[in-house]
């Protein structure tokens, strides 16, 4: 068979090469915007630049840090995130040596023990190597547990690799090697529709504009509900025993500025609660202990 190549007019030859190029840009274009969409798979909280190395938030200790750990609940068939941020100095002191830091790494699969069906973890950096120089890293464990889950608390792990000038550490946290970094990393799964559920993606809007505590925390009967809000809104303040029953329900109605109301938990047993306030869009969370 005898095979002739096609030439094109030079008008023809113009358009393909004007469609090579612009075929050409679209891929850089769709290149570059997946790179930057990989490198900022989270972003550290900048509130951790000043603290020392570790992971944050802390884990959660009842004696010690009982607003840490993993302050989000997760439910069953919702979006879900919850971010880590990495605190990568310089130096650490270890066993009351001070340590230079080549770099902390985890790995890109499988550093995250304990996990719900359809949750994975991401960082950014995206090859999950968090170089010194006091810089800020991040982790975000994200996706949607899927009903081959029951309902429950998932302990979770994180296991790293802390590269030094002189040796190389596999730290697992929550740990009692560093100080500050004991207690538990305890993600919590509801049941699917669950209203103690922090969805992800539609929480934005109220945890931009409302911060939560309550003082004191542990405490015995009563504690002091603290709202700081930048918007007027009438919420449902719920509270949740471990086990994800509801305990305690009312309307609250936050001003701009201050609010303060009490939560009275003296027939309740001791233990650790979760508190949200909510609107139909948007769910914030966080965590009381009674004690006693």
């Amino acid at each position: 068979a005898n095979f002739k190549l096609a030439k094109l007019h030079p008008k023809q030859s113009l358009i393909e090469k004007t469609k090579i190029m612009k075929q050409l840009l679209l891929l850089s274009i769709i290149s570059l915007f997946t790179i930057e969409l990989t490198a900022q798979a989270c972003q550290p909280d900048e509130m951790y630049r000043d603290s020392s190395v570790g992971v944050y938030p802390a884990p959660y200790h009842p004696d010690t840090n009982p607003e840490g750990g993993i302050t989000d609940t997760a439910c069953i068939n919702s979006g879900f995130e919850f971010v880590f941020t990495f605190k990568v100095p310089n130096t650490f002191n270890y066993n009351g040596f001070d340590i230079a830091i080549d770099s902390i790494v985890i790995q890109p699969n499988g550093a995250v023990g304990g996990l719900p069906v359809g949750l994975d973890y991401a960082c950014n950096p995206g090859d999950c190597v968090f170089e010194p120089a006091d810089t800020l890293g991040c982790m975000i464990i994200q996706g949607i547990a899927t009903d081959a889950n029951s309902p429950g608390i998932f302990p979770l792990t994180i296991q790293t690799k802390i590269y030094t000038a002189i040796l190389d550490l596999d730290i697992q946290f929550p740990t009692d090697q560093i100080p500050g970094a004991d207690g538990e990393y305890n993600l919590v799964l509801e049941e699917e529709g669950s209203m103690n559920c922090t969805i992800a993606g539609i929480g934005d809007f109220l945890t931009k504009n409302i911060r939560v505590s309550n003082s004191p925390n542990p405490f015995g009967s009563i504690t002091s509900i603290e709202v700081n809000s930048a918007i007027e809104e009438v919420l449902h303040f719920r509270v949740f025993d471990i086990l994800g029953n509801l305990v305690h329900h009312r309307m609250v109605e936050i001003y701009q500025g201050e609010n303060n109301f009490e939560f009275d938990g003296a027939a309740l047993s001791p233990g650790i609660y979760t508190y949200t306030l909510s609107n139909k869009a948007a769910v914030i969370s966080k965590k009381m202990v009674i004690s006693r």
